[in-house]
């Protein structure tokens, strides 16, 4: 896959992103900055944080299942993403979450998997 970036283009491949996972889950690597800064502010399971819109992606979400070994649902409104920690098997939103999904004001862009096979 090739995505160009502000600084020029840059080359990826479905493959390294598995071995960067795969370091991550196995302990050989580490989250980077921003990632590390979103998982402080939900770092137990059924927590959920309010961030500046599109500032959280799906590729962040998979690397948090793979630090963690749970799921992450991204949530994203007119003006913010929620970052949703789940559980080993699934993500139980409830609460406010859920009034603001049936309503409308929050909709659910991805949630993530830790994959067992990684």
């Amino acid at each position: 896959m090739v995505t160009k970036e502000k600084t020029g283009v840059l080359l990826s491949s479905d493959r390294s992103m598995e071995i960067s996972l795969e370091s991550i889950k196995n302990g050989n690597a580490g989250l980077n900055k921003h990632r590390l800064y979103l998982l402080s502010k939900v770092p137990a399971s059924n927590e959920w944080h309010r961030f500046s819109k599109d500032s959280i992606t799906i590729k962040d979400i998979a690397y948090l299942s793979a630090k963690t070994g749970h799921e992450f649902a991204l949530l994203r409104g007119k003006k913010e993403d929620i970052l949703y920690h789940g559980m080993k098997y699934y993500c139980n939103i409830s609460g406010p979450l859920v009034d603001l999904l049936k309503n409308g004001h929050l909709r659910l862009i991805a949630h993530s998997h830790p994959a067992e096979h990684i």
